[in-house]
């Protein structure tokens, strides 16, 4: 008895760090919250729903909720969830962003909590996204599934060439005759001039994804400049885009940066976990 007592002991110490370290995923009007070995999702309305963990990897957490009769899939990192109201999870439609929660558990530290400004910084600027990124996103997403358009995922990828686009324009002015859809000369892409007389942008900017990251096929920006950016008139903008409202599109990338905004579409999926929202 005492021999099996103290293997129980041993395999309780083998799986604390996981049996008892607590996540939480923000999402808007609620959470998911993972404490003492379970999981809940908890809305601000006061419903609250027990989940199941079916598995997880470095990218995705498998969950299943048997009240609803559904899957959901949280990126571990924070981003784009989704869910599958079928049980054999082929049918994945868009949830929500979730934001993973920055304070944590140190146990170094006698059990303090760990602000934001103690925690890892992003590796890079294409991380994560912001606030206002994020919200833009839910509109699109909003308006396309009221349009009864089908979902498009947001992508790491095409987020980080809306992201590089932006900062190149804001560093690197296009030339008098080059519009906005320009590329500076960089060790990273390839130069393109937009020329104003073109109706249609250079076959050099389409294939940036690839140039930029490991996406396999060409994308479309569209940009959105203003004197003073202000998010009601932004949002409405890429709502009324006769572009963004089609069927083609599997993947969406997003950067606000001061007055102007872009969104690149993609035709193929982005097998890259999608970017969380910024702390």
């Amino acid at each position: 008895m005492v021999f099996l007592n103290r293997i129980i002991i041993i395999i309780l110490l083998l799986f604390s760090d996981s049996i008892f370290s607590r996540e939480v995923y923000l999402f808007p009007g609620g959470k998911f919250i993972f404490d003492f070995g379970k999981w809940e999702e908890k809305r601000d309305n006061h419903n609250s729903y027990e989940l199941l963990e079916n598995g997880r990897d470095a990218d995705w957490i498998l969950l299943y909720d048997e009240s609803r009769q559904m899957h959901i899939k949280l990126p571990v990192l924070g981003g784009q969830a989704y869910f599958s109201p079928t049980k054999d999870r082929n049918n994945w439609k868009i949830l929500f962003l979730i934001k993973k929660e920055t304070g944590f558990i140190d146990k170094n530290k006698k059990g303090k909590i760990i602000q934001e400004e103690d925690s890892p910084k992003q590796e890079e600027f294409t991380s994560c996204i912001s606030e206002l990124e994020a919200a833009l996103i839910r509109t699109i997403a909003i308006d396309r599934a009221r349009k009864k358009l089908t979902p498009i995922s947001l992508s790491q990828s095409l987020t980080r060439v809306s992201k590089a686009h932006l900062l190149d324009l804001e560093k690197n002015p296009p030339a008098e005759n080059c519009t906005l859809e320009s590329w500076s000369k960089s060790e990273s892409w390839t130069e393109c001039c937009h020329d104003l007389k073109e109706e249609k942008p250079k076959k050099c900017s389409l294939p940036k994804p690839k140039e930029l990251t490991d996406y396999k096929t060409d994308g479309i920006e569209i940009l959105y400049t203003s004197e003073k950016l202000k998010a009601h008139e932004l949002f409405q903008f890429f709502k009324e885009s006769t572009l963004i409202n089609s069927n083609s599109w599997k993947a969406i990338g997003v950067s606000i940066r001061g007055n102007r905004a872009s969104i690149w579409l993609g035709e193929s999926e982005d097998p890259k976990p999608s970017p969380g929202v910024c702390n």
